[in-house]
Formats: structure tokens, C-alpha cells, sequence
């Protein structure tokens, strides 16, 4: 799962060391052969991810009995400066997780092997495949495609008689039905500070495919044109808003997996989050989950799936073992890796021959929607970066924790806070 977007940072010693002999081993594995070491570290917090992860790195080593691939788990939390200090020391892992658009300081350090032309992209879904860009360079190799949706409880649903909604007004209504029953509706990590991130992303990514107009955060960052009096980022902010008012204060002191929890006992019947939840959601319970997207809009065909990249494999230009590295991103491209990723995780592969006939209903149900053309690509909906997307997280959290309930004020305090970085 995506978590958190680097600070500011300085690159010059990191530029000055950059030349430094990257990670990777070479260890005797019999007389006269060698096996060579390569390590990826990660920040797969949920179980079912790394327990994944560890099966693919398993038949990878079957079928490659030469190379051996050492996994490093940090917290997500340290994820950055993590990186930032081993670079620094010229001990970087010779692949590592995250979204080069959400550090391009690194990419413009030269500290990422730029992927363009590589074999095994061409089997990767162009919308995640996309999000790996940074001035029109490849940087990545995603390993699934992630949703934002809103995720709920059949079984709820079921026992209050209410269907899905396919609109604003009865996406509205359904809160209320739940609200009036005596149960909160939706369920909130915000102690998560990404939380209340995902819930607006989930809206905006789809309101700008249908509008158009998805570079707003950069050109609030870039001094362009503010989020106030845009439209689109007003009627973001509106749904939003309309969200976050569901809440209890307990919601401010929850954590992300504490709310899984609670969602997979019942607690509430929606959480809008990323796909990331869901496995261990189900895991949990025995009740029965399933997705729709945000209902912004009451035309239901403009409320769209957001789809999205989320676990990448960044390859450190610092390696000495750039065969071994690329073997294994091509294995994690294969249709072998997007069977053990869909059955293991139950997400849908970001390889483009994905089979998902013996996939999760969940992952069936992302398909139908790709095949479709259903979705909104977050590629299209660059975020903010480094100090500016800390303005943001901050804003949000502010903007919750004070009971605000004013869009358009958000939208100025956010405004005055991109002023401020920009100083």
C-alpha cells in the first residue's frame, strides 16, 4: 500500500556518494559456482502481501537456482529516509518499492535505473504502467493494479434491504438509512494520516476522467492557478466533506489496520480505502464484501473506478547485479508471478494476460471493469510532491480533527498552506 510521499530532503550528498558500489552478494554455493545475492526491500504491510511475496520469490529461486533474493521489510513510516541513508552510504538495495512520480528527487539524482525499453514492460497494464513515468522515462515495474472504492458489507446491505448506489442522491440516501438506523455508515483510519488522502483521491481521480483537468494539484503546487474557484476541486471537496461528516471521534484515534478489523466484525458497512484491505478484511469475517466506485456524480456512467498503481519494483542504479535484477522483474512480469500475486493477495495482477477465471470474485470484478473501460487512471491525476504533499496530508488532518464544515474553506486553508511552501 501506498503510504507516505518524501519530505524535504537534501540530495547533495547523495549525489556525492551516488558512485558508490551498490548492494548485492555473491556467496559460495558449490566448488566452482557461485550464487549471487540480490536484496529487495519492501514495505508490505499486510500479511497476506508478504506472505505472497514470499512465494513468489520462492518459485523465482526454483526456476533460477543461481540467484538468491533477500527480502528486507522496513516500516513504511521510515520508508524515505530509509532509502535517503543507504543511498547515502552506497548501500542501497539493488531493488526497492515505491512510485517514482512520489520521489522524483531521487530520479533526478540519477539514483533509479531508468527501465524504458525493457522486455518486460510490454506486459504490464498501460493505466499503472503509466504512473511509472517521470518525464517520460519508465522507473518501475508495478506487480498489481490497485483500486480506491468504496468497499462494504453484502451482508448489511442485505439485512437493511438497500442496494448499491449508482449515484450522488443514492449514495446519500444510503448513509442516511444507516445513519437513521443507529449505525455509522462509514468507517475512518484517520489516525492513518493517508486516510483522508485516499478518501478524496477516490473522488477526484474519477471526476477528472470524465472532466478532464487532472493536473489541478500540480498547478496548485507550480503557482498555475489555485484550488479555489476550480470547479472540479470544489466538487471534490463537496463529496469529501459529505464523507468525512460520517464519523465518530473514535475514527481520529483509529489506525489502519485497527479499522480493518472493525470493518470485518461489522462495525460499519462501508470504508472507502484502497484494495489493499480487502484480503484481510475477508480473512477476518464471514461475511461476504464487495466494491463500488465513489458515487460522485448522478449520471452513474461518470462515476468511474479509480485504478491504480500501488507496489512497484525500483530498480537502484547502484546495483552490480543488473542481470540477476532484471531475471527477476521479468519473472515478476510473468503470467506464473500474476497467478501466485491474485491467488495469495487477492488482487489483480498488473500483468496484461492476467487469467482471472480462478481469480477472487473481487478480482473478476476489477477486470470486468478494466475490460470495460470503466476506470479512471490516476496517471492522469499527478499528486503533489515532497512539502506540498505534507501541506496537504496536514491540512486534511487539521481540517478533520476541528469539525470543519466548509469545502470551499478547505479548499482556501489548502490554498494558503501550497502559498506557504512556496515562499
Amino acid at each position: 500500500m501506498r503510504r507516505f510521499k518524501i519530505g524535504a530532503i537534501v540530495l547533495v550528498i547523495i549525489l556525492t556518494l551516488s558512485c558508490f558500489a551498490g548492494c548485492g552478494e555473491k556467496t559460495a554455493k558449490g566448488e566452482g559456482e557461485e550464487t549471487v545475492a540480490i536484496t529487495v526491500m519492501h514495505y508490505m504491510g499486510e500479511q497476506s502481501k508478504r506472505e505472497t511475496l514470499d512465494a513468489m520469490v520462492a518459485a523465482f529461486e526454483d526456476a533460477n537456482p543461481g540467484i538468491k533474493v533477500k527480502l528486507e521489510q522496513i516500516d513504511s513510516s521510515e520508508m524515505y529516509q530509509t532509502y535517503q541513508t543507504r543511498f547515502n552510504s552506497g548501500d542501497s538495495p539493488d531493488i526497492l518499492f515505491g512510485s517514482p512520480r512520489e520521489m522524483v528527487e531521487f530520479v533526478d539524482a540519477g539514483l533509479f535505473m531508468d527501465l524504458t525499453g525493457a522486455e518486460f514492460l510490454n506486459n504490464i497494464v498501460d493505466e499503472v504502467l503509466e504512473e511509472t513515468t517521470v518525464d517520460g522515462k519508465y522507473y518501475a515495474v508495478p506487480i498489481d493494479v490497485q483500486v480506491k472504492a468504496v468497499f462494504y458489507n453484502k451482508n448489511m446491505f442485505a439485512d437493511r434491504k438497500l442496494e448499491v448506489p449508482k449515484t450522488l442522491d443514492e449514495f446519500k440516501a444510503v448513509l442516511k438509512a444507516f445513519d437513521d438506523g443507529g449505525i455509522t455508515p462509514l468507517i475512518h483510519s484517520y489516525a492513518f494520516n493517508w486516510a483522508p488522502y485516499h478518501e478524496l483521491d477516490a473522488i477526484l481521480t474519477s471526476i477528472c476522467a470524465t472532466r478532464g483537468g487532472g493536473n489541478l494539484l500540480w498547478d496548485s503546487q507550480n503557482g498555475v492557478a489555485p484550488l479555489t474557484g476550480n470547479r472540479t476541486a470544489l466538487d471534490a471537496a463537496t463529496v469529501w466533506n459529505l464523507v468525512a461528516s460520517y464519523k465518530e471521534d473514535a475514527d481520529l484515534t483509529t489506525d489502519l489496520p485497527t479499522a480493518v478489523e472493525r470493518f470485518a466484525a461489522g462495525d460499519r458497512p462501508m470504508f472507502i480505502s484502497g484494495g489493499w484491505i480487502y484480503a484481510d478484511t475477508v480473512a477476518a469475517s464471514s461475511d461476504e464484501f464487495g466494491f463500488f466506485p465513489i458515487p460522485w456524480s448522478n449520471n452513474p456512467d461518470e462515476n468511474k473506478l479509480e485504478v491504480a498503481l500501488d507496489d512497484a519494483f525500483i530498480v537502484s542504479n547502484q546495483t552490480q547485479h543488473k542481470d540477476e535484477v532484471f531475471k527477476f522483474l521479468e519473472f515478476v512480469a510473468s503470467d506464473e508471478a500474476a497467478e501466485i500475486w491474485m491467488t495469495g493477495t487477492k488482487l489483480m495482477s498488473s500483468s496484461k494476460n492476467s487469467n482471472v477465471a480462478n481469480a477472487d470474485p473481487y478480482v473478476q470484478a476489477i477486470k470486468s471493469y478494466i475490460d470495460a473501460g470503466n476506470i479512471a487512471a490516476k496517471a492522469n491525476v499527478p499528486d503533489y510532491t515532497a512539502a506540498y504533499s505534507d501541506a496537504q496530508l496536514n491540512t486534511m488532518q487539521t481540517y478533520i480533527a476541528e469539525k470543519l464544515d466548509d469545502p470551499a474553506l478547505f479548499l482556501k486553508m489548502l490554498d494558503d498552506e501550497i502559498a506557504l511552501c512556496n515562499q
